[in-house]
């Protein structure tokens, strides 16, 4: 009975050697076929670490129109409308390094279109809107109060002033009641 274990044990050291020499190949040579799911969507993957960039904070900008109904802007349909001033900011990063620029921004308008209208806001960086501007809301059609928030960030802003404003745009028009816009600029 001992040679049984012996022998049942060396097999299973064998199968176990054979299987880890297996998964090694499999693994660097990837995916055995186009139907089966990328790694990253197996039940209990974690998405891979990013290292970040430490930045720090160098000014706060914030420009608001508040309390409710104090703005009074009315956005006309299919147009970019400014909401805040444009407001000049310093990037005063060490030379040949750049900024970077947070914008978190934040309204409340009402609409009384007769279908969802839909909206948002986009971030102008020295007169050129940054790319991340898109849809990103829907007003209501009875004139109810609803906000509109977007946090975005265009790309590294090189050293010196530079202009920032935000615009809203609206496919039917709206009426804006209140907002805040909060830039943060940082460097590296």
């Amino acid at each position: 009975m001992n040679r049984f274990v012996k022998i049942g044990l060396l097999m299973a050291l064998a199968l176990a050697l054979v299987g880890s020499y297996r998964f090694v190949v499999v693994a660097q040579e990837g995916p055995s076929s186009p139907m089966s799911p990328p790694p990253s969507s197996a039940p209990g993957a974690q998405a891979p670490e990013v290292l970040g960039t430490n930045h720090v904070l160098s000014r706060t900008y914030i420009n608001s129109c508040i309390p409710a109904g104090t703005c009074g802007l009315i956005v006309p349909a299919k147009t970019y409308t400014a909401v805040d001033a444009p407001t000049t900011i310093n990037c005063a990063a060490p030379i040949g390094k750049t900024c970077t620029l947070q914008a978190d921004q934040y309204l409340t308008r009402g609409s009384n279109a007769s279908a969802a209208n839909l909206d948002g806001l986009c971030l102008v960086v020295d007169g050129v809107q940054s790319p991340t501007c898109y849809y990103s809301g829907e007003a209501t059609t009875d004139y109810s109060s609803t906000a509109l928030s977007v946090s975005q960030g265009p790309p590294p802003l090189s050293r010196g002033n530079h202009t920032v404003q935000t615009q809203v745009y609206s496919i039917d028009g709206e009426s804006v009641f209140l907002y805040t816009m909060t830039y943060r600029l940082y460097v590296p």
